[in-house]
C-alpha cells in the first residue's frame, strides 16, 4: 500500500493525499502535486514543502520563509528533517499527518533490503482485482550502487504469468532511476482462489551485485469469478 498523508484544516476540512512519487511538491499554487488552496485555509506558501522520497519514509525540505512547526520542534526555512510514520507537520492553517505503516508492515513481511537496488512499487491504495478491469501501476527500479551500465532483473510472485504484463528490467548508471509499467489482471479461473492474496516484486543485478536483491509486496484482493454454461435441450427429443 502506498504511503499517505492527511491533511485536516481548523474547519474539521479532511482530505487524504496518495504519495507516489518520488518528488512532491506542497503548496498553494496550482503546479504544486499536493494543492492546499485559499479555499481550505491559509498561511501557505505558492511553494512550501518538498519532499524527497527516501528508504522507509521521506525528506521534508521546507521551502518558504517561515519555520514549519512539526511536533514540539520546528523546520527552519531551507532545511530538510526526514519524517516517519505518524509525523506532524503543520502548514498554515493545515495539519498534515503521515501514514507509512502498511509501507512498514509489508517491509517485515518480505521487503529485502540492499545497498545497491532502490525498488518501490506504485499501485492503488486498494488493490482488487475484478474480470473486467485490469488494476495498473508501475515498478520504479533505482541504480543505488556505483556500477555503470547496470541491467536490472524483474520478477513478480503471486500471480502467473498470464495474470500480469511487467515491463523489462531497465539499465541504469548509478543514481539513474527508471518506470516500469505494471498491469494486473483476475486470474479468471478456480487457483488462486477468491480471497485475499499477497503479491511479491523482486528485482535483483546478478552481474553487478551479486547476492543482492530487492522485494516489495502488496496485498490484493481477488474477487470471485463465475463462469456458467447454458445448454437447450430439445424436449421432444427426450420423451
Amino acid at each position: 500500500m502506498e504511503p499517505y498523508i492527511i491533511v485536516t484544516n481548523q474547519e474539521g476540512w479532511r482530505k487524504e493525499f496518495l504519495l507516489e512519487k518520488n518528488l512532491i511538491y506542497i503548496g498553494s499554487a496550482p503546479d504544486n502535486d499536493i494543492v492546499l488552496g485559499f479555499e481550505q485555509g491559509g498561511g501557505v506558501a505558492q511553494r512550501h514543502l518538498q519532499l524527497i522520497a527516501m528508504p522507509g519514509g521521506y525528506r521534508a525540505v521546507n521551502l518558504s520563509d517561515a519555520s514549519i512547526m512539526m511536533g514540539d520542534g520546528q523546520i527552519e526555512p531551507r532545511f530538510a528533517v526526514d519524517v516517519g510514520d505518524g509525523t506532524n507537520l503543520v502548514l498554515g492553517d493545515f495539519d498534515i499527518i503521515f501514514h507509512f505503516d502498511e509501507v512498514l508492515a509489508a517491509t517485515a513481511s518480505g521487503t529485502s533490503p540492499s545497498n545497491a537496488i532502490g525498488l518501490r512499487l506504485s499501485l492503488p491504495r486498494t488493490v482488487i482485482l475484478t474480470p473486467d478491469q485490469p488494476v495498473e501501476g508501475a515498478v520504479t527500479i533505482r541504480n543505488l550502487g556505483t556500477e555503470s551500465g547496470v541491467q536490472f532483473l524483474l520478477e513478480l510472485e503471486g500471480l502467473d504469468p498470464d495474470s500480469y504484463e511487467m515491463g523489462p528490467g531497465p539499465i541504469l548508471f548509478p543514481n539513474a532511476e527508471k518506470d516500469v509499467f505494471l498491469r494486473l489482471y483476475h486470474p479468471r479461473k478456480p487457483q488462486p482462489p477468491a480471497g485475499q492474496h499477497y503479491i511479491r516484486i523482486r528485482a535483483s543485478a546478478p552481474d553487478a551485485y551479486a547476492g543482492q536483491s530487492a522485494v516489495e509486496s502488496r496485498e490484493v484482493s481477488i474477487l470471485p469469478y463465475y463462469h456458467h454454461t447454458l445448454r437447450l435441450l430439445d424436449a421432444s427429443k427426450e420423451r
